[in-house]
């Protein structure tokens, strides 16, 4: 041994670059299993909460979220409830409302479904009759088939209905005409009598009335509002007190239309 000679020195170990490393590996762990549990949670339906959420666990808008900042918030559930049956016209989303709210749900899915069976789960008979009316008198029309006006319950309706059909036979509809209710118009303008627009639904309805040029059914001479509300007289009948004189004309030459 040459005693001159300086002793070797042990190698350091770098633990400082060790610890940085390896700290970025478990950090980098960390981050990644977080990662794959959002993702599990996001695709795994949770049945303890009821706000779902996406990916990330980002919250979700459901129905009772877009009613979260609505005035009235009941009317807007109703609203959204109406709209979705409506739009997947499937009556067993009206079964969330309450009686009056959900027989105009029914009637709704009735109407855009055309389908009859729907008007039968409406709880009000009055409501549920002309439900099942309605869609026969649209039946009735599609086809000109005045057989399928004897299903309808009203009688004014019926033979309303009846009229429309044979008063318009060979009625062109163009394209961009709402067919049933021109031809409806046609028909009641044809007969002057306003009562005709009852096979329509009720907003068509009153949209069809405003739109009659005559409203004399009897042909008295006087409009049917006038003889219900001024006169008493029965605008179906153009003599009411059976004198031979013209309730019309009785009126106009200063006599009482219900006296002879």
């Amino acid at each position: 041994m040459d005693f001159g000679d300086q002793p070797s020195q042990p190698k350091q170990i770098p633990w400082k670059l060790i610890f940085i490393v390896g700290g970025g590996i478990v950090l980098a762990g960390v981050i990644l299993a977080v990662v794959l549990w959002q993702v599990n949670r996001a695709s795994a339906p949770d049945s303890s909460s009821s706000s779902p959420t996406s990916l990330f666990g980002k919250p979700v808008t459901t129905t009772s979220d877009a009613c979260a900042s609505a005035e009235d918030k009941e009317a807007c559930r109703i609203a959204n409830a109406k709209q979705k049956a409506i739009e997947d016209k499937k009556a067993d989303v009206c079964e969330s409302l309450k009686e009056a709210d959900k027989d105009d749900c029914y009637w709704s899915v009735a109407r855009v479904a055309r389908d009859a069976a729907v008007c039968t789960k409406i709880t009000d008979k009055n409501l549920s009759v002309r439900c099942s009316d309605e869609l026969s008198v649209s039946a009735a029309l599609a086809t000109s088939d005045i057989l399928l006006c004897d299903k309808i319950g009203d009688g004014q309706v019926k033979a309303s209905c009846q009229l429309v059909i044979t008063s318009t036979k060979g009625f062109v509809c163009a394209a961009d005409m709402d067919c049933e209710f021109d031809r409806v118009l046609s028909a009641a303008n044809q007969a002057e009598d306003a009562e005709v627009c009852r096979v329509l639904d009720p907003k068509r309805d009153a949209e069809c009335r405003a739109q009659i040029l005559v409203n004399d059914p009897d042909h008295d001479g006087l409009d049917s509002t006038q003889e219900l509300v001024l006169y008493g007289t029965d605008p179906r009948n153009k003599d009411t007190d059976g004198d031979g004189y013209l309730d019309g004309e009785e009126v106009n030459s200063g006599h009482d239309p219900l006296k002879k």
